[in-house]
């Protein structure tokens, strides 16, 4: 459970440290009109982080991710097979893809800021 707390808080983390250059910014109410109605945020250029893992480990962790801020924002789990699990978060300021790849073993957090 520490290792999944510290691993919401590396996501968080991630988020904030975007650049801060006048990003536009979005209620959890009007993400959820906007997402659920099939037209989410612009976003702007993603950046992405890597971490090594096994599958499963990787799975739970974004599955933890998703259930620690589905309450408050949007989500969606876009992939769920036996090598390739994605989900994606929108937040206040900008949106998160999670990838989990069973063949390469790897955590992929791209992040984005809305437009």
């Amino acid at each position: 459970m520490t290792k999944h707390l510290i691993f919401v808080a590396f996501v968080f983390a991630a988020l904030l440290s975007l650049p801060a250059h006048a990003a536009k910014t979005y209620t959890p109410e009007q993400l959820r009109k906007m997402v659920y109605s099939g037209k989410p945020p612009k976003q702007g250029s993603p950046t992405t982080q890597t971490q090594s893992m096994s599958f499963g480990a990787c799975v739970a962790k974004v599955n933890a991710v998703v259930d620690s801020v589905k309450a408050q924002y949007p989500t969606k789990i876009i992939v769920q097979t036996k090598i390739l699990h994605m989900a994606k978060v929108w937040t206040n300021d900008g949106a998160m893809t999670l990838s989990c790849s069973q063949p390469d073993g790897k955590l992929v957090i791209t992040n984005a800021k809305y437009l």
